[in-house]
């Protein structure tokens, strides 16, 4: 029984000092090659949001950015290249990349939505809805 409880005891204590050793790593290596690909900022600024995502090694037509209902969706997806006969390589890890990430983002205009790619960042500008528009007058009649 006291062995039982001590090994039970040392696990609980252990799992904490594990953690601390290995989550700022799995924190550094977002995806399983170790890049930042995907990785994303979002700041609110005065009229809307700048959102700015790592997109490294992916080219304009790889990246696409879509704005529905108020939800964000950054996809980018690289495949391998297949015109390689008779090669042979001793290593080969990049052969595809994809992520996919989404945020919500309630009173943004989902028309005014700018995106830019640029040494392999993408910063995408949200347009906050306009208050006075949402509020119409409403002439209440009467019968």
């Amino acid at each position: 029984m006291v062995s039982q409880l001590s090994r039970s005891s040392f696990g609980k204590n252990m799992v904490p000092f594990l953690e601390a050793i290995f989550e700022p790593l799995t924190a550094y290596y977002h995806d399983p090659l170790g890049g930042n690909a995907g990785s994303m900022d979002v700041k609110e600024e005065q009229d809307g949001y700048l959102v700015t995502v790592d997109v490294p090694g992916f080219d304009k037509s790889e990246v696409d950015v879509s704005m529905h209902d108020g939800k964000l969706t950054v996809t980018a997806k690289k495949d391998e290249k297949t015109d390689e006969k008779n090669e042979r390589y001793h290593i080969r890890e990049r052969r595809s990349q994809s992520f996919s990430r989404s945020l919500n983002f309630p009173g943004v205009n989902d028309d005014d939505v700018n995106a830019v790619i640029k040494n392999g960042v993408l910063t995408i500008h949200l347009k906050k809805n306009d208050p006075e528009r949402k509020r119409k007058k409403v002439e209440v009649k009467s019968e």
